[in-house]
């Protein structure tokens, strides 16, 4: 990671099952208003919604 990313720069990881935290996020997401003023929950949102079958067929396989 240090090989490529820029000095300062951040590495996400997702765990592919429903964690606690998870399923708070997903019920944050649910709120417009916490969408509107945070652009990455909005992205996220979006994303399950448009990728929804995908989404969940990738949760359901943490292995």
């Amino acid at each position: 990671m240090n090989r490529v990313l820029p000095l300062g720069g951040h590495v996400v990881i997702v765990e592919p099952w429903l964690t606690p935290f998870l399923r708070f996020v997903h019920a944050v997401c649910k709120n417009k208003s916490f969408r509107k003023i945070w652009p990455k929950l909005d992205a996220l949102a979006i994303m399950i919604e448009q990728e929804l079958t995908s989404y969940e067929h990738w949760l359901s396989q943490p292995g």
